[in-house]
């Protein structure tokens, strides 16, 4: 876990507080701040980005938002300023893109500041598979990263795209559509993006499963049902849960009162108040008597009984035995 230590120099006395390291970059930049100006020290203790800035927020991708005299402004850690001081607010995506505001309206850029989405929608989001959800008057569509409109701009919510297809909004309902503006019927009560090929789909107040051609795949009798994981749904009738595959059969019997998405094989059970595990076969692998089970890591499962905790790996073997106060960190408890 990424610590930051954040520098406040008040009265020219240093007051030392939390380090930030912009993920994946081996360099360290310490903020700083000085008669309400901002600025950036490196390891070394010397200022590589004055202090000057009204407001800073912290690196994604090696850059900086920042704020100068009403404008924000996006600097890189040697403190180039990378897109123009003109905008009113700046957010920064990934990639190189980043979303920019001016006189009320959004639009996107690149890198050094090239306009690459115009600048006159009410809203922008971040690009997911190479193509952004924007507004324009009260209506959402579709642009892709040269600015081209691909899906109408017609809708009442467009989200993020996801193995090709993006859940949309209309006149209460919700259907899909893919990247060429192609639509499955929007007609559902809810739905969920694909994955693994399926998508979850709510119709009459029953959940089922369609792929992407819009066949119903799995038939709507569930009371919830969650995305595919590992090939395997967590599914819920008649107030109890259990896990299906994709062809509908029932792997994890439907009895249980709480059922977790698989991960690494395992998953996560709840039964009058005790937790346990069983594996992707049905079979409890970890007994369900725990007060209390977490996930630590792929390879550790915490477990609480009786106020005590220990730890076993996904074999079931005792790791650290039943018999201390807390295991993890203490902002976790």
């Amino acid at each position: 876990m990424t610590r930051y230590l954040f520098l406040t120099l008040i009265a020219l006395l240093p007051i030392l507080s939390n380090a930030q390291i912009d993920k994946g970059s081996s360099d360290i930049l310490i903020p700083v701040q000085l008669n309400d100006k901002w600025g950036f020290f490196d390891k070394n203790g010397i200022v590589v980005i004055p202090i000057k800035y009204n407001w800073i927020n912290e690196f994604h991708e090696g850059l900086a938002e920042v704020g100068l005299n009403g404008k924000s402004v996006l600097i890189d850690k040697r403190g180039n300023v990378i897109i123009p001081i003109k905008y009113d607010e700046i957010n920064v995506f990934s990639d190189g893109y980043a979303s920019v505001k001016l006189n009320g309206k959004w639009g996107i850029v690149y890198k050094q500041g090239k306009i690459v989405v115009p600048i006159k929608y009410d809203w922008v989001y971040g690009f997911s598979e190479g193509l952004a959800s924007v507004q324009l008057n009260g209506k959402w569509g579709v642009v892709d990263k040269l600015g081209n409109v691909v899906v109408p701009i017609k809708y009442d919510f467009v989200y993020d795209f996801s193995e090709g297809f993006a859940e949309v909004e209309l006149n209460g309902k919700k259907g899909l559509i893919d990247k060429r503006g192609n639509v499955v019927p929007i007609k559902y009560d809810d739905i969920y993006g694909f994955s693994e090929g399926f998508s979850a789909v709510k119709l009459n107040g029953k959940y089922g499963f369609i792929d992407k051609q819009g066949n119903v795949v799995i038939p709507f009798k569930y009371d919830w049902v969650s995305s595919f994981s590992e090939g395997l749904a967590s599914a819920k009738l008649n107030g109890k849960y259990g896990c299906i595959d994709k062809q509908g059969n029932v792997i994890v019997p439907i009895k249980y009162d709480y059922v977790s998405l698989f991960s690494e094989g395992l998953t996560h059970i709840e039964l009058d108040g005790k937790s346990g595990v069983v594996d992707r076969n049905g079979k409890v692998v970890v007994p369900i008597k725990y007060d209390l089970l977490e996930s630590f890591s792929d390879e550790i499962i915490l477990l609480e009984l009786n106020g005590k905790w220990g730890a076993i790996d996904k074999q079931g073997s005792v790791i650290i035995p039943l018999k201390y106060d807390f295991l993890g960190y203490p902002s976790d408890r």
